[in-house]
């Protein structure tokens, strides 16, 4: 689990809060540790990641899912160019 920093021009950093087993009570650890947003990372045996949650934590101390904050695309996307009447495969 790891706390998320505000984000800024260059993405968001983070910082690790816990390493915790399944079961454990996150909405608790969640609300211990403050307001803020968190990144719940879900990992197999192998230690890869197969899933990852965002939470935040309000002032009050309500826990609830937040929405992946939105980035802009690197890439634009693709565009059709349609061939010349001239051209010609060698």
């Amino acid at each position: 689990m790891y706390w998320c920093d505000p984000p800024t021009a260059k993405g968001m950093t983070r910082q690790l809060i816990g390493n915790f087993l399944r079961g454990s009570s996150i909405h608790r650890v969640m609300r211990d540790s403050g307001p803020g947003r968190y990144r719940i990372e879900y990992r197999c045996p192998k230690r890869l990641i197969v899933g990852v949650a965002l939470y935040e934590v309000d002032r009050a101390g309500e826990v609830y899912r937040a929405k992946p904050l939105k980035k802009p695309d690197k890439v634009p996307p693709p565009i059709y160019v349609p061939p010349e009447a001239h051209d010609s495969y060698r």
